[in-house]
């Protein structure tokens, strides 16, 4: 479930969750929370992605998201029954947390995309030594966390030019 469908105007940014997928798997199946930052600075985007996950999975906060989605639990996906009761209000939040996975999408301004014009041997070693040390800076503001994590990094040269660009390509819609 895509939670762009429950944002009151389009200016908006989505609360809590901002997507929720089934993912099954062969001993049943996983709920995939996921939490995106779309930043200028990975390190900030990393400290606030933590941050929301942190107050996403306290007890009143996973109460207020389980009610939201409870309504919107499509009728043809597997395990339906299964997925039903975990998103009840009579069922305990951490049963939720048990089942799930936290992919987090940090999509921010790299150095080393912007300083390359063409791929190099030179610009995949930099762009992997940049994404190890966000991975390795977001390890140590998500210590003692015990969720399981999904990262995903977008580095990207600017941010400012990706939103012009997506901006030009909605205007068709408006």
């Amino acid at each position: 479930m895509c939670k762009l469908v429950l944002k009151s105007s389009s200016n908006d940014t989505v609360k809590g969750f901002d997507g929720v997928h089934l993912v099954t798997k062969e001993s049943g199946f996983e709920m995939w929370l996921g939490e995106s930052k779309f930043y200028i600075d990975g390190k900030q985007a990393i400290r606030d992605a933590v941050s929301s996950v942190n107050s996403h999975i306290l007890p009143q906060f996973l109460n207020a998201e389980k009610a939201m989605i409870f309504g919107h639990i499509g009728t043809d996906i597997p395990h339906r029954d299964d997925v039903i009761k975990l998103f009840k209000s009579q069922t305990s939040g951490d049963e939720l947390v048990k089942k799930a996975v936290f992919p987090i999408l940090i999509a921010y301004e790299s150095a080393a995309v912007s300083n390359f014009a063409e791929l190099s041997d030179e610009y995949i070693a930099t762009l992997k030594s940049e994404v190890e040390g966000m991975r390795s800076y977001f390890s140590e503001r998500a210590e003692g966390i015990t969720l399981r994590f999904q990262l995903i990094f977008v580095p990207m040269a600017s941010k400012a030019s990706v939103v012009d660009s997506f901006d030009q390509k909605l205007e068709a819609f408006l």
